[in-house]
This record gives C-alpha cells, sequence and structure tokens, in this order.
C-alpha cells in the first residue's frame, strides 16, 4: 500500500495538532475520515456504531497526539491504530449486541 497523502501534507497535519491548532482535526478527517470509518465499520458492522467509534477515536487523537512518534508511523498508520483499539473496546463491550443497537 503506498502513501495516502504527501508527506507535506502529513507534515501539516503534525504541526497544527503539535500547535494545539484545532484545524488539524479538520484537516485529519478530511485527509483520512473516510478510510478511517471504513475500517471501523468492518469491525463493528453497524454504521451508528462506526460513527461514534470514530468520534471517540478523533477526541482519542486530539488528547494523546504528544504520544505521536513520526519516526515510528505514519500519521494513518497511527490514527487506524487508535480507531481499531476504540472498535474494539466497543464490540467486546459487556452488552454489546448489533442488533439492539438501533437506538443508538
Amino acid at each position: 500500500m503506498g502513501n495516502l497523502v504527501s508527506s507535506q501534507q502529513e507534515a501539516e497535519i503534525t504541526r497544527k495538532f503539535a500547535t494545539g491548532d484545532q484545524a488539524a482535526m479538520t484537516l485529519l478527517y478530511d485527509t483520512y475520515g473516510l478510510l478511517l470509518y471504513r475500517a471501523v465499520l468492518r469491525l463493528v458492522k453497524h454504521p451508528q456504531v462506526a460513527e461514534l467509534v470514530l468520534q471517540e477515536s478523533f477526541v482519542t487523537m486530539w488528547r494523546t497526539f504528544h504520544a505521536y512518534n513520526a519516526t515510528q508511523h505514519s500519521l494513518f498508520v497511527w490514527a487506524l491504530a487508535i480507531c481499531r483499539n476504540k472498535a474494539a473496546e466497543k464490540s467486546y463491550a459487556p452488552g454489546y449486541d448489533q442488533k439492539a443497537i438501533a437506538h443508538v
């Protein structure tokens, strides 16, 4: 799998996150939101739950960006790992039943 965006785009998003610029969230969502949503949806199997997981994941990304290390992972890989972890937390939570989630 090749690069999803240019290194300049990732660097811009990373700089904005590092300086606390909230525009980073918009850039990250515009750049990777659909790909992340699709990955989450494959795991949780319910669109409304996937939206919730994606929202929670973006909050986590904002709060934990200080832990991101660009020398270890691309921004997408880091974001995807957070989304997958949140999806797993939701899927394995006690009482999680995909058929009963219609009211989410």
